[in-house]
Parts: structure tokens; sequence; C-alpha cells
């Protein structure tokens, strides 16, 4: 039976999946002095990734622009998915 319709749960909202891209944000804050928790991250899940950046660049004054944070994001996010 071919399938009716296909579901792309690209921020993980539906099925949960968070902890690699809380591990990959984590990283690079951690470079700078900064830690999240599970509850601040809760905050971010839903919002586009330039959106969390410009959260997280402001609530930790994070000393590089959002461009740049999202960059690093991802290279560590990668890194985590590759094993």
């Amino acid at each position: 039976m071919p399938y009716k319709a296909v579901i792309f749960d690209m921020d993980g909202l539906m099925c949960g999946y968070r902890d690699p891209p809380l591990h990959g944000l984590e990283a690079p804050l951690k470079e700078f002095g900064a830690e999240i928790d599970e509850s601040y991250y809760s905050r971010l899940v839903g919002a586009s990734t330039a959106e969390n950046a410009i959260m997280v660049k402001k609530d930790f004054g994070i000393k590089i622009t959002p461009e740049e944070l999202v960059k690093r994001r991802r290279a560590h996010y990668l890194e985590i998915i590759k094993g």
C-alpha cells in the first residue's frame, strides 16, 4: 500500500528529539563560559535556529554574531550525529 502522507519533524517538536540539538548548543556556549540546562533549552524548542541564536546571545552576552553561533552549533551537532 502506498503512503498517503509523509510528515517531516524538522525541529523535533513532535518526536522529542532533543539530546543532540541540546548538546550541539552546549559545546559552543561553553567556549564563552555559558551553560544551559534542560529547562532553558525547553524555551528554545519550536523557534528557528536563527531565533534561538539571537535569544542565547542576548541572554548570555555571547560576544559573537548570531550567525557565527549558528555555524558553531551546527558544527558541533554534526560531530554528535556522525558519532
